[in-house]
């Protein structure tokens, strides 16, 4: 018997190819001569029946891919990548002009582009350095228990810090979901560029045999983030929380260094930072923006949720393609879709 999932899944192709069908007539003449209306309409059947945005949010790029794949004609092949933007608002509150570097830290999602970023404005375009020094554990729990906590401090023992040379107690974050949770060192130790530690996390309410996943990220000390979060948790604590298996990943979480160039006393910009997934597009970094100095200047970031993805395909395009685009917004990211197809005979 299939699961509730796969019939989703099934269903949702379905309902897609009926849906493009019905607005595409696909004869092999109107292909060759106009062969992006394809791709196009694709997009517009996805977004009719609710299925691009979800995969938009999810940063869900290889199952885009596939349902585009799903519903061309055999002789078509097509690939994609996505464009996001989002902003942040930038204010000089000294009274004087001001030339310096800033910073902030970004999670970007899985599989980003990392020779992408870039940051602009309407008047100009910014120099711009990310740092790609975060690290981060995937930690997996268990409310083994009939019965719900509430406001519940959990002793995670034992935690890895892989490669931390220099990281400090202020570097460190623990998310769940995209909620940044407050914790307490229990235990610090160093060995070499190694550190175990030991966190009491204010996981909050726990359902019965309720599961979460926990991410904690760290770096080293030169990073311009410092928790807020590191306070001294309070709250109950219970022996029947299962930690169930650890796990060390590459992190997509990067400081971003930017400079600021005669900058006006009490001048305030809205900019825009631009990044790909699947695109491979590089952007002009300036390698020598390393360090940063914030004071004065007040950065709001308008979204920094936890983001996820999935890998990108890697086909090679042949010298001619045809290209359609689509925009999409989703929460506080505008995101461009561009599919481009081609002929494999």
């Amino acid at each position: 018997m299939k699961s509730f999932e796969a019939i989703a899944s099934i269903l949702l192709v379905v309902g897609i190819y009926s849906a493009i069908s019905q607005s595409v007539t696909l004869n092999l003449y109107g292909l060759r001569t106009n062969p992006d209306y394809i791709g196009a309409k694709a997009l517009e059947a996805f977004e009719r029946i609710g299925g691009l945005n979800s995969m938009v949010r999810n940063y869900d790029i290889k199952g885009l891919t596939s349902m585009v794949s799903y519903v061309l004609p055999p002789e078509i092949r097509s690939d994609l990548f996505l464009e996001f933007s989002t902003n942040l608002n930038v204010k000089n509150t000294l009274n004087k002009t001001i030339f310096q570097n800033i910073a902030f830290t970004y999670n970007f999602p899985k599989y980003v582009d990392k020779d992408s970023i870039s940051v602009k404005s309407l008047s100009k375009n910014y120099q711009v350095n990310p740092l790609w020094r975060w690290k981060r554990n995937k930690i997996e729990i268990l409310n083994n228990s009939t019965n719900a906590k509430t406001n519940m401090i959990l002793r995670i023992e034992n935690i890895t810090l892989d490669n931390a040379e220099e990281t400090s107690g202020s570097t460190v974050v623990v998310y769940e979901n995209s909620n940044e949770l407050d914790y307490s060192i229990f235990s610090w130790l160093e060995h070499g560029n190694t550190i175990n530690a030991t966190l009491d996390v204010n996981i909050g309410k726990m359902n019965p045999f309720e599961s979460k996943t926990l991410y904690v990220y760290y770096s080293n000390s030169e990073s311009p983030f410092t928790t807020s979060k590191n306070q001294s948790s309070s709250g109950s604590t219970y022996s029947d929380v299962d930690i169930l298996k650890f796990n060390y990943e590459n992190s997509s979480r990067a400081d971003v260094y930017i400079y600021l160039s005669n900058t006006t006393a009490n001048f305030e910009e809205k900019m825009m930072m631009i990044y790909t997934i699947g695109a491979g597009r590089a952007s002009d970094y300036n390698s020598t923006l390393t360090s940063y100095n914030n004071t004065g200047v007040s950065i709001k970031l308008v979204e920094n949720t936890v983001k996820e993805g999935s890998v990108p395909s890697s086909l090679q395009r042949p010298s001619q393609y045809y290209s359609t685009e689509k925009m999409v917004v989703a929460g506080d990211i505008n995101t461009k879709i561009k599919i481009d197809i081609w002929y494999i005979y």
